[in-house]
C-alpha cells in the first residue's frame, strides 16, 4: 500500500521504497520464523545465534549482538532459551569472573546443521520467483542502503 504522506514526489518514493522494503521483510521473517518454530524447536533470533557460533566459534554475547544485529536483551533472553535446550554452554572467562563466552554443544551443532539446510531450502524456494540476475540487484541495493547506514 503507497504511502498517504502528502510530501514531494522524491519523499514520497523514498518512503514508498522504505515500506516495501520492510513489508518484504516482515512477511518473509514471519514465514520463515513460523516454520523454524514448528519444525525445528526454534526462533530466527535462536537460528542467528547458533549460526554466529558454529562459524566464529565462542562468542562473548556482546559479540553476537554485532554479529547478529540484535539487542543486548534479545541476544540474553535468546541466550536464556538455548542453554535450557543444552544447544549452547556457558565458558567462563578467565581474566574477568562477569565474562563468558558461549559455545555449541555436540547436539546444538547437529541441530544448526539440521536447522540451517531446511532454512536454505525455504530460502531458495522463496527467491526462485527472482532470476539470479534479479537477485544480485536486489543483494546490491540492501547493500548499497545498508552500507549508508551501518558506515
Amino acid at each position: 500500500m503507497p504511502t498517504k504522506f502528502e510530501g514531494t514526489e522524491i519523499e514520497k518514493k523514498a518512503l514508498n521504497a522504505y515500506i516495501n522494503l520492510l513489508r518484504a521483510s516482515e512477511s518473509i521473517t514471519h514465514e520463515f520464523d513460523l516454520k523454524l518454530q514448528s519444525e525445528d524447536g526454534m526462533t530466527m533470533s535462536e537460528l542467528g545465534i547458533l549460526e554466529a557460533l558454529k562459524h566464529f566459534g565462542a562468542l562473548q554475547p556482546k559479540d553476537i549482538c554485532l554479529k547478529i544485529l540484535k539487542t543486548k536483551g534479545n541476544v540474553s533472553f535468546h541466550l536464556k532459551s538455548l542453554l535450557a535446550k543444552k544447544w549452547i554452554k556457558k565458558n567462563q572467562i578467565k581474566l574477568d569472573a562477569r565474562a563468558y563466552s558461549v559455545s555449541l554443544t555436540k547436539e546444538g551443532k547437529k541441530k544448526i546443521v539440521k536447522a540451517f539446510k531446511s532454512h536454505a531450502n525455504r530460502i531458495l524456494e522463496r527467491f526462485s520467483i527472482l532470476t539470479m540476475d534479479e537477485q544480485e540487484l536486489l543483494r546490491n541495493l540492501c547493500r548499497k542502503v545498508g552500507k549508508q547506514i551501518s558506515g
